[in-house]
């Protein structure tokens, strides 16, 4: 594809092809420098005439989280795009997932079922169970899932590896880490070698009490991808058994990074990079700005939850008690959102509602301590 296009530079579909394999081939090595060069293939294409590469544009902003231009990239695509069932299911499908990431619940709903409705595929019914996941209705997802999977019939591995891995992660907010691992294995049957995948075995080894399994492999993922997130893993890992040292080195290496992609794609790194900051002796305040900046990309309900700690992580209580309640009053719903409730009110001394709601986030993760 790239030779395509330095042949002929000014044909904007060859750029757009070589854009959408760039992407994928971002989400397979975990690489956000094919993210940036996807953007500038896409980019050049813009200027050609008659440029129309919406679709795979709108892709990239879906997948670096600039949801502020996704909106008027889908207006377009809305133009564009022939008329029939299958192109409007796509675009109803796309907007279904924008309006859930901006906390818009009722009308997420109603995109994403109408996008079933006009047509049922592996990706109309999957945006769904994403819904149902985040409302905390964990058997209908799990049930949308299998249905998307059942009819998946393409020889490419990645979507039959992603089926895995989502229905591996709904176990794992049920707390049944035996049965996460189990679907993850089956993921990585389907895809050997995927690091999205590694990751979540690696990360349920590690509640299974296979710490050191966990720490090779984080160690085989961060030689692959560079990624701080899994820098980060492991120096929760290093420092649970003492050795505070190396703890700290990888710290160090996995801040210079965040600082990195944070600069590349700021919108894509909010939400992780805080998480950072959050677990560091010296990062509350800059994990409070970045915190205050994912909610206001995405005032969703995991937005609300992050920001809420790190408003109480700065003493900031009160605050936090607010938008902890915001997020409890929506159709958001996870066992997360009730441990951090009870964080909350356990630092204002509301004894009762803390136990009340610890008692709801066991309710949600029946099978262990999350």
């Amino acid at each position: 594809l790239s030779r395509r296009v330095d042949a002929a530079p000014d044909t904007w579909i060859y750029r757009e092809q070589l854009a959408g394999a760039l992407l994928g081939r971002g989400r397979l090595t975990g690489d956000w420098a094919n993210y940036a060069q996807a953007r500038e293939q896409l980019d050049a294409a813009m200027t050609q005439p008659n440029a129309g590469p919406w679709g795979t544009l709108a892709a990239l902003q879906d997948s670096t989280h600039q949801l502020d231009a996704l909106g008027p990239s889908l207006d377009r695509l809305g133009q564009t795009f022939p008329r029939n069932t299958t192109t409007q299911a796509d675009l109803a499908g796309r907007r279904g997932n924008l309006a859930l990431l901006r906390g818009q619940y009722a009308e997420a709903r109603l995109l994403l079922e109408q996008a079933v409705a006009l047509h049922e595929s592996p990706t109309s019914l999957s945006s769904l169970a994403v819904w149902f996941w985040r409302t905390g209705d964990l058997d209908a997802a799990e049930a949308l899932f299998v249905r998307a999977a059942s009819q998946y019939h393409s020889p490419a591995a990645e979507p039959r590896a992603w089926f895995h891995l989502n229905l591996g992660l709904l176990d794992l907010d049920r707390g049944a880490w035996a049965d996460a691992l189990a679907h993850y294995r089956d993921a990585e049957r389907e895809l050997s070698g995927y690091w999205l995948v590694d990751e979540h075995i690696a990360e349920v080894l590690e509640h299974l009490g296979r710490g050191a399994e966990a720490e090779a492999l984080y160690r085989d993922i961060i030689e692959r991808t560079d990624a701080p997130e899994f820098m980060d893993a492991l120096c929760d890992l290093l420092a649970q058994r003492g050795q505070s040292e190396e703890a700290a080195r990888w710290r160090f290496e996995a801040r210079r990074r965040w600082e990195a992609a944070l600069a590349l794609f700021p919108e894509a790194a909010y939400g992780h990079a805080l998480s950072h900051y959050l677990a560091s002796d010296d990062g509350q305040e800059r994990a409070l700005e970045l915190a205050q900046a994912n909610h206001r990309l995405r005032p969703e309900g995991e937005s609300k939850v992050s920001l809420a700690r790190a408003l109480l992580a700065v003493g900031r209580a009160l605050e936090s008690q607010q938008l902890i309640e915001e997020a409890l009053a929506s159709p958001f719903e996870s066992a997360d959102l009730h441990d951090a409730a009870a964080e909350v009110y356990e630092a204002l001394g509301l004894a009762g509602q803390a136990d009340a709601e610890r008692s709801a986030a066991r309710h949600l993760r029946p099978h262990g301590q999350g």
